[in-house]
């Protein structure tokens, strides 16, 4: 998951872990920006800025066709990569997944597709 997210989560979900931990959601989505989790794991690697690949998910509050970006909560996505076989799906819910080369920055996406 990449910072910019909204994520509602439990207290004893939340008591696992700590500032800085890289980890991995699987929940609902509620609405644009904002998940709900259903459970939370702590990777055991590290997020590395640039290198470490990211999945999310979720309602975009924006796209811009223009640009080729969508917004997801504060998370602004650049998919134009993913478009080299096409345009963008189309569907209330989308996932993307690539990299983001600076820590709360922008999500370059090498994948995008709509979820139902």
């Amino acid at each position: 998951m990449a910072v910019g997210q909204t994520v509602m989560a439990s207290q004893a979900m939340l008591a696992s872990m700590s500032v800085g931990d890289f980890v991995s959601v699987n929940g609902s989505v509620v609405s644009s920006g904002w998940l709900y989790a259903d459970s939370i794991s702590v990777n055991n690697g590290i997020y590395v800025p640039g290198s470490t690949h990211v999945f999310v998910m979720g309602i975009p509050s924006k796209i811009d066709r223009v640009l080729g970006q969508a917004q997801l909560g504060e998370l602004t996505i650049d998919y134009t990569a993913a478009m080299s076989g096409g345009a963008i799906p189309s569907g209330l819910s989308l996932s993307f997944s690539g990299i983001q080369p600076v820590s709360r920055g922008l999500l370059v996406s090498d994948a995008v597709s709509a979820v139902e």
